[in-house]
């Protein structure tokens, strides 16, 4: 299974407007930056045992990777999210190691996209 479901790719390169600047590059840019501050913050929320803001920034990571075709990232951002909700930190550092390689994953595919 690719990192990167294509079609959502399609579907955002259909978004762009002629002689605007390229909509694509503009998101995945924006994904790039605020999910790093974001994967930080899940570390942090787990290294201090808030469940709350765990699954607050969780859902947010998984709607946008989501929208950006990052299914797998945005699966497991979703079980993070459900851990956390759930109040149990034991079980999301447990899921770290899983959420680190496909954030990585889906980072390193959609820079692929944006420098294509």
């Amino acid at each position: 299974m690719s990192t990167i479901d294509q079609n959502v790719i399609e579907n955002l390169k259909k978004l762009q407007r002629p002689g605007m600047p390229n909509l694509l590059h503009r998101v995945i840019d924006i994904f790039i930056s605020e999910s790093a501050e974001k994967e930080q913050l899940i570390d942090k929320a787990v290294q201090e045992n808030n469940a709350e803001e765990l699954a607050f920034i969780a859902h947010a990571l998984k709607s946008s990777s989501a929208n950006l075709g990052a299914i797998q990232f945005s699966k497991v951002c979703a079980e993070v999210e459900q851990v956390g909700k759930a109040g149990d930190i034991t079980k999301a550092t447990d899921l770290m190691q899983t959420f680190k390689t496909e954030y990585k994953q889906a980072q390193q595919a959609l820079l692929d996209i944006r420098n294509q």
